[in-house]
Protein backbone atom coordinates (compact mmCIF):
# COMPACT_ATOMS: atom_id res chain seq x y z
CA UNK A 1 0.00 0.00 0.00
CA UNK A 2 1.56 3.23 -1.10
CA UNK A 3 2.02 5.89 1.34
CA UNK A 4 -0.93 8.10 -0.38
CA UNK A 5 -3.15 5.43 -0.07
CA UNK A 6 -2.20 5.38 3.43
CA UNK A 7 -3.05 9.06 4.45
CA UNK A 8 -6.38 8.56 2.40
CA UNK A 9 -7.61 5.73 4.37
CA UNK A 10 -6.36 8.00 7.98
CA UNK A 11 -8.67 10.54 6.71
CA UNK A 12 -11.70 7.89 5.80
CA UNK A 13 -10.98 6.14 9.40
CA UNK A 14 -10.66 9.70 11.29
CA UNK A 15 -14.47 10.65 10.08
CA UNK A 16 -15.70 7.53 11.33
CA UNK A 17 -13.86 8.29 14.81
CA UNK A 18 -15.32 11.95 14.65
CA UNK A 19 -19.13 10.12 13.69
CA UNK A 20 -18.81 7.86 16.47
CA UNK A 21 -18.38 10.18 18.97
CA UNK A 22 -21.31 12.19 18.12
CA UNK A 23 -21.53 15.97 17.31
CA UNK A 24 -20.27 18.04 19.93
CA UNK A 25 -18.43 21.27 20.81
CA UNK A 26 -15.71 20.42 18.61
CA UNK A 27 -17.69 18.91 15.48
CA UNK A 28 -20.49 20.09 13.43
CA UNK A 29 -22.07 18.06 10.60
CA UNK A 30 -23.90 19.83 7.46
CA UNK A 31 -25.49 18.19 4.54
CA UNK A 32 -24.35 20.88 2.32
CA UNK A 33 -25.52 19.05 -0.73
CA UNK A 34 -25.41 21.87 -3.23
CA UNK A 35 -23.74 24.71 -1.46
CA UNK A 36 -22.37 25.80 1.55
CA UNK A 37 -25.05 27.05 3.77
CA UNK A 38 -24.88 30.56 5.57
CA UNK A 39 -24.89 29.01 8.84
CA UNK A 40 -21.49 27.67 8.33
CA UNK A 41 -20.39 31.09 9.38
CA UNK A 42 -22.13 31.47 12.36
CA UNK A 43 -19.96 27.80 13.51
CA UNK A 44 -16.94 29.32 11.92
CA UNK A 45 -17.03 32.07 14.08
CA UNK A 46 -18.05 29.54 17.12
CA UNK A 47 -14.63 27.68 16.78
CA UNK A 48 -12.66 29.96 16.43
CA UNK A 49 -13.83 31.84 19.56
CA UNK A 50 -13.74 28.56 21.38
CA UNK A 51 -11.79 25.71 21.27
CA UNK A 52 -11.55 25.02 17.68
CA UNK A 53 -13.50 22.34 15.91
CA UNK A 54 -14.18 20.54 12.92
CA UNK A 55 -17.35 20.93 10.38
CA UNK A 56 -17.81 18.13 7.89
CA UNK A 57 -20.07 19.05 4.61
CA UNK A 58 -21.88 16.18 3.35
CA UNK A 59 -22.67 14.19 6.58
CA UNK A 60 -26.41 14.06 7.67
CA UNK A 61 -27.38 14.26 11.48
CA UNK A 62 -30.72 12.80 12.55
CA UNK A 63 -31.17 14.61 15.60
CA UNK A 64 -33.76 12.06 17.35
CA UNK A 65 -31.27 8.99 17.09
CA UNK A 66 -29.80 8.17 19.97
CA UNK A 67 -27.22 5.62 18.73
CA UNK A 68 -24.24 7.27 17.37
CA UNK A 69 -23.79 4.49 14.73
CA UNK A 70 -27.02 5.08 13.50
CA UNK A 71 -27.62 9.11 14.09
CA UNK A 72 -25.30 9.88 10.50
CA UNK A 73 -25.45 9.68 7.49
CA UNK A 74 -22.81 10.59 4.94
CA UNK A 75 -24.85 11.63 1.76
CA UNK A 76 -21.56 13.61 0.12
CA UNK A 77 -21.39 17.13 -1.77
CA UNK A 78 -22.80 17.26 -5.31
CA UNK A 79 -19.81 19.47 -6.21
CA UNK A 80 -17.15 19.29 -3.73
CA UNK A 81 -14.47 21.55 -6.14
CA UNK A 82 -16.88 24.74 -6.57
CA UNK A 83 -17.75 24.35 -2.79
CA UNK A 84 -14.13 24.58 -2.02
CA UNK A 85 -13.63 27.44 -4.37
CA UNK A 86 -16.94 29.17 -2.59
CA UNK A 87 -15.34 28.20 0.94
CA UNK A 88 -11.89 29.90 0.16
CA UNK A 89 -13.91 32.68 -1.78
CA UNK A 90 -15.78 33.51 1.40
CA UNK A 91 -13.68 33.42 3.99
CA UNK A 92 -10.66 35.52 2.17
CA UNK A 93 -14.21 38.01 2.23
CA UNK A 94 -13.24 41.35 4.73
CA UNK A 95 -17.47 41.51 3.96
CA UNK A 96 -18.19 38.13 5.28
CA UNK A 97 -15.66 37.33 7.95
CA UNK A 98 -13.52 39.51 9.74
CA UNK A 99 -10.42 37.32 9.29
CA UNK A 100 -9.09 33.78 7.54
CA UNK A 101 -7.92 31.82 10.13
CA UNK A 102 -7.51 28.71 7.47
CA UNK A 103 -4.24 27.48 5.80
CA UNK A 104 -4.42 25.18 2.82
CA UNK A 105 -4.49 21.87 3.76
CA UNK A 106 -7.68 22.81 7.06
CA UNK A 107 -10.43 22.33 3.97
CA UNK A 108 -9.76 18.66 2.91
CA UNK A 109 -11.71 16.41 0.35
CA UNK A 110 -12.51 13.13 1.34
CA UNK A 111 -13.71 10.32 -1.17
CA UNK A 112 -16.12 7.69 1.50
CA UNK A 113 -17.06 4.93 -0.55
CA UNK A 114 -17.80 7.28 -3.94
CA UNK A 115 -18.94 10.33 -1.68
CA UNK A 116 -17.63 13.49 -1.56
CA UNK A 117 -17.06 15.04 2.08
CA UNK A 118 -15.48 18.24 2.89
CA UNK A 119 -13.64 18.51 6.16
CA UNK A 120 -12.72 21.97 7.27
CA UNK A 121 -10.24 22.38 10.71
CA UNK A 122 -11.22 25.91 11.97
CA UNK A 123 -8.38 26.42 14.45
CA UNK A 124 -9.08 28.50 17.89
CA UNK A 125 -7.80 31.92 17.08
CA UNK A 126 -4.78 33.33 19.03
CA UNK A 127 -6.47 35.71 21.94
CA UNK A 128 -4.66 38.76 20.15
CA UNK A 129 -7.49 38.12 16.88
CA UNK A 130 -10.61 37.03 19.32
CA UNK A 131 -13.44 37.99 18.75
CA UNK A 132 -14.00 36.73 15.32
CA UNK A 133 -17.17 37.56 13.91
CA UNK A 134 -19.01 37.60 10.23
CA UNK A 135 -21.22 40.17 8.26
CA UNK A 136 -19.07 43.35 9.24
CA UNK A 137 -20.83 43.13 12.90
CA UNK A 138 -19.02 42.56 15.66
CA UNK A 139 -22.11 42.36 18.25
CA UNK A 140 -24.45 40.35 16.47
CA UNK A 141 -21.76 38.72 14.52
CA UNK A 142 -19.77 37.22 17.14
CA UNK A 143 -20.46 33.78 17.95
CA UNK A 144 -19.61 31.15 20.66
CA UNK A 145 -20.03 27.05 21.20
CA UNK A 146 -22.01 25.74 23.67
CA UNK A 147 -22.32 22.03 23.98
CA UNK A 148 -23.58 20.97 20.32
CA UNK A 149 -24.63 25.02 19.44
CA UNK A 150 -23.59 28.01 18.08
CA UNK A 151 -24.92 30.99 20.18
CA UNK A 152 -24.37 34.99 20.25
CA UNK A 153 -21.81 35.86 22.37
CA UNK A 154 -22.84 37.81 25.75
CA UNK A 155 -21.60 41.27 26.18
CA UNK A 156 -19.53 40.12 28.88
CA UNK A 157 -17.95 37.53 26.57
CA UNK A 158 -17.60 40.41 23.89
CA UNK A 159 -16.09 42.26 26.67
CA UNK A 160 -13.51 40.26 27.69
CA UNK A 161 -12.17 38.93 24.75
CA UNK A 162 -11.72 42.55 23.33
CA UNK A 163 -10.17 43.04 26.29
CA UNK A 164 -7.65 40.01 25.92
CA UNK A 165 -7.23 41.25 22.38
CA UNK A 166 -6.14 44.56 23.72
CA UNK A 167 -2.09 44.93 22.48
CA UNK A 168 -1.13 46.95 25.50
CA UNK A 169 -2.16 43.47 28.03
CA UNK A 170 -5.04 43.72 30.51
CA UNK A 171 -3.45 46.78 32.41
CA UNK A 172 -3.13 50.66 30.98
CA UNK A 173 -6.70 49.66 28.97
CA UNK A 174 -8.77 52.79 28.48
CA UNK A 175 -11.98 51.82 28.82
CA UNK A 176 -14.84 53.71 26.69
CA UNK A 177 -18.61 54.29 27.24
CA UNK A 178 -18.66 52.79 30.83
CA UNK A 179 -20.56 54.32 34.21
CA UNK A 180 -20.79 54.36 37.42
CA UNK A 181 -23.26 51.30 36.92
CA UNK A 182 -20.18 49.18 35.76
CA UNK A 183 -18.00 49.94 38.70
CA UNK A 184 -17.41 47.22 40.73
CA UNK A 185 -18.44 48.80 43.74
CA UNK A 186 -16.86 46.72 46.47
CA UNK A 187 -13.72 47.06 45.31
CA UNK A 188 -13.98 50.74 44.65
CA UNK A 189 -14.65 50.93 48.12
CA UNK A 190 -11.75 49.04 49.59
CA UNK A 191 -9.55 51.24 47.62
CA UNK A 192 -11.35 53.89 49.50
CA UNK A 193 -10.50 52.55 52.61
CA UNK A 194 -6.89 52.31 51.81
CA UNK A 195 -7.01 55.71 50.54
CA UNK A 196 -8.11 57.32 53.15
CA UNK A 197 -5.90 55.32 55.70
CA UNK A 198 -2.98 56.89 53.58
CA UNK A 199 -4.61 60.09 53.46
CA UNK A 200 -6.70 60.38 55.93
CA UNK A 201 -6.73 64.53 56.17
CA UNK A 202 -7.28 64.85 51.87
CA UNK A 203 -10.31 66.59 50.84
CA UNK A 204 -11.24 63.80 48.37
CA UNK A 205 -11.86 61.20 51.18
CA UNK A 206 -15.35 63.89 51.16
CA UNK A 207 -16.80 63.10 47.73
CA UNK A 208 -19.11 60.65 46.63
CA UNK A 209 -18.12 57.30 44.70
CA UNK A 210 -18.88 58.93 41.72
CA UNK A 211 -16.92 62.29 42.11
CA UNK A 212 -13.61 60.53 43.60
CA UNK A 213 -13.90 58.24 40.49
CA UNK A 214 -13.84 61.39 38.08
CA UNK A 215 -11.57 63.00 40.30
CA UNK A 216 -9.27 60.66 40.68
CA UNK A 217 -9.67 59.30 37.07
CA UNK A 218 -8.47 62.44 35.74
CA UNK A 219 -5.45 63.02 37.72
CA UNK A 220 -4.22 59.35 36.75
CA UNK A 221 -5.26 59.67 33.49
CA UNK A 222 -3.09 62.83 32.85
CA UNK A 223 -0.15 60.90 34.25
CA UNK A 224 -1.16 57.88 32.35
CA UNK A 225 -1.34 55.61 35.29
CA UNK A 226 -4.60 55.03 35.69
CA UNK A 227 -5.57 51.39 34.61
CA UNK A 228 -8.59 49.29 34.38
CA UNK A 229 -9.82 45.52 34.87
CA UNK A 230 -12.78 43.31 34.21
CA UNK A 231 -13.90 41.71 37.24
CA UNK A 232 -16.36 38.71 36.59
CA UNK A 233 -18.31 40.96 33.88
CA UNK A 234 -17.98 44.25 35.84
CA UNK A 235 -14.81 47.26 35.64
CA UNK A 236 -13.14 46.93 38.78
CA UNK A 237 -11.03 50.34 38.29
CA UNK A 238 -7.79 50.84 40.34
CA UNK A 239 -6.83 54.48 40.84
CA UNK A 240 -3.14 54.83 41.54
CA UNK A 241 -3.30 58.40 42.95
CA UNK A 242 -0.98 59.72 45.05
CA UNK A 243 0.82 56.89 47.28
CA UNK A 244 -1.43 53.60 46.51
CA UNK A 245 0.70 52.02 43.98
CA UNK A 246 1.85 49.40 45.71
CA UNK A 247 -1.93 48.58 46.42
CA UNK A 248 -3.10 47.89 42.89
CA UNK A 249 -2.25 43.91 43.30
CA UNK A 250 -3.89 43.42 46.57
CA UNK A 251 -7.47 44.71 45.75
CA UNK A 252 -7.62 44.15 41.96
CA UNK A 253 -9.45 40.49 41.48
CA UNK A 254 -9.73 40.95 37.61
CA UNK A 255 -9.58 38.13 35.09
CA UNK A 256 -5.37 37.91 33.50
Amino acid sequence: MNLTRIIVMSKINDIYKLLSEGERVTLECKKATKGVPSSLWDTYSAFANTYGGTILLGVVEYMDEQDNTKRFEIVGVEDADKIRKDLWNTVNSREKVNINLLYDDDIQTIDIDGKKVIAINVPRADYTVRPVYINNNLSRGTFKRNHEGDYHSTEQELKMMLRDANEAGNDGLLLEYYTMDDIDIPTLERYRIMFKTDNPDHVWNGLDHKEFSETTWRLCHKSKEWYGRLDNGRIADVWQGATCARTIRQFTHGLY
